[in-house]
């Protein structure tokens, strides 16, 4: 009944140009933006209802990559002018980062426009997908700390008829939004589950007052706020890295306290563990289970190295980590110095050559990690 509509969907968004398709092209259809909206939408619902009860996760993981593929379809190469662009574009990146896909949905948000017609909790959205969560806290602050979004405030102004409902319910699932990353964002921070809860319980209420008041959009939006942070929360560093650390490492709580804290102040901030690091990360925390790693270039290997290391190193050992390319070593170096520095643990690098250095032979006796 469709008729491959994705299929036309893509094929538009490749020959058009701000919106523009050019004369010569094949018809695609004339509600294709309204078929494209209707099936994204359609199992969105359906898929995040069956993640929030708990269902297949690899039956709702494929619904959400095509709901993201029909979003990124309608907002691709289109018109600047829609006022909804930067609402799909949202839909679509949490489609896909809920799925499991986070660079796609990094690539859809970071699309370059002059104007990429945000509203502010969209905005919100957009920067716990590109892990800003500097930009956060401060859109955060500036909301909350704004007088006419106080309470007292937007009740005097409906008093005085200088703001209508629509406008007022806006302000306050708005704040509602803010004050739950915000909690949320602290929870990042101290890895305590009670500021998770509080975000979500603040998602919960709002969610039914966006419901019972029609606000078709920011109900979206906070549904898809509310599934974002806990998929976040569950896959989060302070989540699945255990607290307790191995026999004989005693500096291990220390270790991890600052190696979370070196990743969550990043610019882009590293909170959590990807699908493919998971299963590894758990196990990293047993020094006595050998570990092989097997996955792609830039699927997460160092990552799981960089946790093996914290646990080998809070038991007062050292980490030889072997390379086979020197370029690859320069890398890993860097990689590790920029992690393990601010913890106060020295790094070097041999390269080999045909005799062995003084400086060598400094470094496989006095580095931690080598």
């Amino acid at each position: 009944m469709r008729g491959r509509l994705l299929a036309r969907g893509e094929a538009r968004a490749i020959i058009r140009r701000a919106g523009e398709i050019p004369q010569d092209a094949p018809p695609l259809g004339e509600t294709l933006d309204s078929d494209l909206a209707e099936y994204g939408f359609s199992l969105l619902r359906a898929c995040l209802t069956l993640r929030e009860q708990e269902g297949e996760p690899s039956v709702w993981r494929a619904g959400l990559l095509q709901a993201g593929n029909a979003f990124e379809a309608l907002v691709r190469n289109g018109s600047p002018e829609a006022p909804a662009r930067g609402f799909f574009r949202m839909m679509g990146a949490a489609s896909y980062h809920l799925a499991g896909y986070s660079a796609m949905a990094f690539s859809l948000t970071k699309q370059q426009e002059q104007d990429p017609n945000f509203a502010p909790s969209e905005l919100a959205i957009a920067r716990l997908i590109l892990r800003d969560l500097r930009a956060l806290r401060d859109d955060a602050l500036s909301w909350l700390r704004d007088p006419t979004h106080k309470d007292n405030a937007v009740r005097i102004r409906l008093e005085q008829s200088d703001l209508d409902t629509d406008d007022a319910i806006s302000i306050v699932l708005t704040t509602t939004v803010y004050r739950s990353l915000a909690f949320f964002d602290f929870g990042l921070a101290t890895g305590e589950d009670a500021h998770h809860e509080k975000a979500i319980s603040l998602l919960d209420v709002a969610l039914r007052v966006a419901g019972n008041a029609g606000a078709v959009t920011l109900w979206w939006i906070i549904r898809v706020a509310r599934n974002l942070i806990d998929d976040l929360w569950e896959s989060s560093l302070h989540h699945v890295l255990s607290t307790e650390g191995p026999p004989n490492s005693d500096n291990y709580a220390k270790n991890r306290e600052c190696f979370l804290a070196v990743l969550y102040t990043r610019r882009s901030s590293e909170i959590e563990l990807w699908p493919s690091q998971l299963a590894a990360a758990r196990r990293a925390i047993d020094p006595a289970d050998d570990l092989v790693v097997a996955l792609p270039t830039s699927a997460g290997k160092t990552r799981i190295a960089e946790l093996c290391a914290l646990v080998t190193l809070s038991m007062e050992s050292r980490v030889l980590i072997v390379t086979p390319l020197r370029a690859l070593s320069a890398q890993t170096e860097r990689s590790f110095r920029r992690t393990f520095g601010p913890l106060g643990f020295s790094v070097s690098s041999l390269y080999g050559a045909s005799g062995v250095m003084a400086a060598d032979e400094d470094a496989l006796r006095a580095r931690d990690i080598v």
